[in-house]
């Protein structure tokens, strides 16, 4: 009779098991359907399914057991202490998971985002329970810590449709800043990826001593960011020698003196 009712309580845990491990999936493909329509991303949908998944299958296990008639009281107080030792114990993987539910709340980037966090700059790739996944532009998986994200200020340079691309260009005092201009607004125009609105802009940033600053901020689409900003250079530089314009080069003034007599040499 013992070994019956053996092999009936195991019945019912294995029953009651599969019957929760079921209903649990159920739910948190519900749940991830409801968030995704929401407009939840995903990387923050698969963290929050993680998160309720690893909770949701201890509580079907101890549920389990209690369908079968075993005392689970017992259970609960030793699943308690364990918690609680845990607790104190794993206090920097708590405030990880923590920052990571704080992530899946206010959701300050999206998956393929490119960010810069401390010194990592890379696209997000996954919010895992402890950490962040980044991959930077040379192809490094970088891990960081959730609660070391939150920590500092997170730069998201894709998160907007638009973004200014901001270019330095220093012209020689012999040329014309009209005619620089001129060129500066045609090279911009020219370009299909330069936005019409905000439109290109050229001001003068500064009258410095060894050139005159330009300020050339064209408007481009997010995604095209620093294609748009490497060819723009490339074509400012063609054509200001097309129109006979010079990009000033340093200039270093050695003083010597020799029999009292100062000589001035300008490289």
């Amino acid at each position: 009779m013992p070994m019956i009712e053996l092999f009936q309580n195991i019945a019912l845990v294995v029953v009651a098991l599969l019957a929760g491990l079921l209903i649990g999936a159920l739910f948190l493909k519900i749940l991830r359907v409801i968030l995704g329509r929401a407009g939840m991303a995903r990387i923050f949908v698969n963290f929050i399914s993680t998160a309720l998944g690893s909770l949701l299958l201890l509580v079907v296990l101890i549920l389990s057991l209690d369908v079968a008639g075993l005392d689970t009281e017992t259970l609960w107080i030793f699943l308690g202490a364990i918690v609680i030792a845990l607790a104190l114990a794993l206090q920097d993987s708590l405030q990880n998971v923590a920052a990571g539910i704080r992530l899946a709340i206010d959701q300050p980037f999206r998956e393929d985002d490119r960010i810069e966090v401390g010194q990592i700059i890379g696209y997000v790739e996954e919010i895992r329970l402890l950490s962040t996944v980044i991959r930077t532009r040379d192809n490094v998986e970088v891990m960081l810590p959730n609660t070391l994200i939150l920590q500092g200020p997170i730069f998201n340079f894709t998160i907007r449709e638009k973004r200014r691309v901001d270019l330095i260009i220093r012209l020689s005092y012999d040329n014309d800043i009209r005619q620089a201009r001129a060129v500066l607004m045609a090279v911009m125009q020219a370009d299909p990826r330069v936005l019409a609105d905000p439109p290109p802009t050229v001001t003068v940033e500064e009258l410095a001593p060894e050139a005159i600053h330009l300020n050339v901020r064209p408007w481009v689409k997010s995604d095209v960011y620093w294609v748009a900003r490497w060819d723009l250079q490339e074509k400012i530089k063609m054509a200001f020698d097309e129109h006979g314009l010079t990009l000033p080069l340093p200039q270093l003034e050695i003083r010597t003196t020799e029999d009292s007599n100062s000589t001035r040499k300008t490289l």
